[in-house]
């Protein structure tokens, strides 16, 4: 491969290394709209090295190119048992004897796998997440991917019920019900709810531009998968919605959000033509539909049903008014005396 000389872990801003990326990861000739994706590239990079290096070790690769060929090779569906006999090779060919480490040569794979996939795999060293790591071991990436329970397309949660209505984004989900929405660059935490000490949190992997971009030459997902999340974006980040727009933008830093999300196609709104993503979806909506708690902001938006909407505030009108009218006769009554 060219450019041998483009350290790893800065942001690639030469436009060569750019279309280089895009060949090796996605198989296209344009990076356009990657910008986003290409800072998580080089943030990627700079955690994986800083850690797996934190120990005084050698990283074994070091440029753009290096860590691109073992990309390819990953792609080309080189079992994992051979990517490191590889690499093992070149490194101590090139590196003094002193400096090999086993674990940091499997980092260098996990890193690739990351950059490749936007999952979070790998076991780090003096690094805590506080969850199960997700480890590939052996076999072809194609193979590890099947065996996540999250590329099986086997919903267990029955779904009779659930309407994915118009009123279902993100904007609401943390307006209505109160939720926390966080952005993640984790795939495979897409749709996932769970419980801090805040409150409940749902995570969205909002990178559209990298899914479209793995859909030209689906060798990494299934095309069926990369759609259908396609449509959960479209669903929660709704084309044309101005309050979700200014939502999106003023969650994160400008240039890690991806305009791509804001264009995405129009969404299936049947939850039975989801496969992957269903039962996480019910999940979700179901907290989004419960009525809970609820503060009075959150019950002044919620305008879903406009019947219970009226007769809420109605109620809560007269026993307003009624409650100051009995506190001023009250004190008018006192007032005499």
């Amino acid at each position: 491969m060219e450019s041998k000389a483009y350290e790893l872990g800065n942001y690639p801003k030469a436009s060569n290394i750019q279309a280089l990326i895009a060949k090796s990861v996605f198989n296209v000739d344009s990076c356009e709209k990657l910008q986003p994706y290409l800072r998580y590239y080089a943030r990627q990079c700079r955690q994986v090295t800083s850690v797996a290096m934190s120990n005084g070790a050698v990283f074994p690769l070091r440029t753009n190119a290096e860590m691109l060929d073992i990309i390819v090779a990953i792609r080309n569906a080189t079992p994992r048992d051979d990517l490191i006999a590889n690499l093992e090779t070149n490194w101590c060919a090139a590196a003094e004897p002193l400096s090999f480490d086993p674990d940091i040569i499997q980092n260098a794979i996990d890193l690739a796998v990351r950059i490749l996939t936007m999952i979070d795999v790998g076991n780090f060293s003096n690094v805590y997440t506080g969850r199960e790591p997700i480890t590939w071991t052996s076999g072809t990436l194609t193979e590890f991917l099947k065996a996540q329970g999250l590329f099986d397309a086997l919903p267990k949660i029955p779904c009779d019920g659930i309407k994915l209505d118009t009123e279902f984004h993100v904007y609401n989900i943390e307006l209505i019900a109160g939720l926390e929405v966080e952005l993640t660059t984790n795939l495979c935490d897409h749709l996932l709810l769970q419980e801090d000490h805040n409150g409940r949190v749902v995570y969205i992997f909002h990178h559209a531009a990298f899914l479209q971009s793995h859909s030209t030459d689906p060798i990494v997902f299934p095309a069926d998968f990369i759609e259908e999340t396609l449509h959960t974006l479209g669903i929660l980040f709704p084309k044309g919605s101005r309050k979700v727009e200014r939502w999106y933008r003023g969650k994160a830093k400008q240039e890690d959000l991806d305009p791509t999300l804001l264009r995405c196609r129009h969404p299936k709104r049947r939850i039975e033509d989801y496969k992957y993503w269903r039962d996480r979806l019910v999940n979700l909506k179901e907290a989004f539909d419960e009525p809970g708690s609820r503060s009075l902001r959150q019950w002044w938006h919620d305008r879903r049903d406009a019947t219970q909407w009226y007769t809420l505030w109605i109620a809560v009108f007269f026993t307003v008014f009624f409650g100051l009218a009995q506190t001023v006769i009250g004190i008018l009554q006192l007032y005499k005396s």
